[in-house]
């Protein structure tokens, strides 16, 4: 077998795949020849599992041995499948999207999954942040996220809430409905953290959910790390509210 694979965070299991025909031939975008996938036991040094999807991408395993593919499909365009399958090769989630999925990830006992699809304009599923009960195979939230696309996922099904990476920025947290929990310490982060355009688009997001605040301004000029620079990206944001 010949292909990329992950790690469960115990060592114990690996999920290897393939976006190719098994001969070798052909890989990436195509019409026909199913790509294999293994799930290997470390701890025994052996294959416990194998299949094929479509176009297998992007596996991720948990520690209960869980594993997440997802099927990027042949017919191409903007979609793709999700699936969660266990140990002994029992699918326990299949969930389709009309956009291509950007990533996907399992919390560390499988009971959970994530992930997140690209812009699709013609669809409800681009730009969609959605949580999965893996063992019911329910989908918990499916939401537009009010964070950037994440670089990973730290789910917590004993706590009920969903947190997304960001580098550079921090961690935020959704609860189980899609709820986003951290609004104020995102905003914070971003304008802390941020590069130079997340910084001017979050300033003048915040001042157009409080047009006319005198106060929000004044925190924008007090958080703003490059002030020098951005306090004329301010004002005339402020100016413009002001106008409207």
């Amino acid at each position: 077998f010949f292909g990329e694979y992950s790690c469960s965070s115990s060592g114990k299991w690996a999920i290897c795949w393939m976006d190719g025909d098994q001969a070798g031939n052909r890989g990436g975008a195509r019409n026909s020849g199913s790509g294999p996938y293994v799930l290997c036991d470390l701890s025994q040094d052996k294959v416990l599992l194998k299949g094929h999807l479509e176009r297998p991408n992007n596996g991720r395993v948990a520690d209960s041995g869980v594993f997440l593919l997802e099927d990027w499909m042949f017919h191409g365009g903007l979609c793709g499948t999700l699936y969660a399958t266990d140990t002994r090769g029992k699918e326990l989630l299949r969930h389709s999207f009309e956009a291509n999925l950007y990533n996907s990830e399992p919390s560390g006992n499988g009971a959970w999954a994530i992930c997140q699809t690209c812009i699709n304009p013609k669809s409800e599923d681009g730009n969609t942040l959605a949580l999965f009960d893996v063992r019911s195979g329910m989908l918990l939230f499916r939401v537009h996220p009010e964070t950037p696309w994440a670089d990973s996922y730290d789910l917590r099904p004993s706590e009920g809430k969903a947190f997304v990476v960001i580098k550079g920025v921090g961690r935020f947290a959704y609860d189980a409905n899609g709820k986003f929990l951290d609004a104020l310490a995102y905003e914070d982060a971003s304008l802390k953290r941020g590069e130079f355009g997340s910084i001017i688009f979050a300033a003048k997001d915040l001042l157009k959910e409080h047009p006319g605040d005198p106060a929000a301004a004044q925190r924008l000029l007090g958080w703003t790390p490059a002030r020098a620079v951005l306090d004329v990206q301010i004002a005339d944001a402020w100016s413009w509210h002001q106008k409207s």
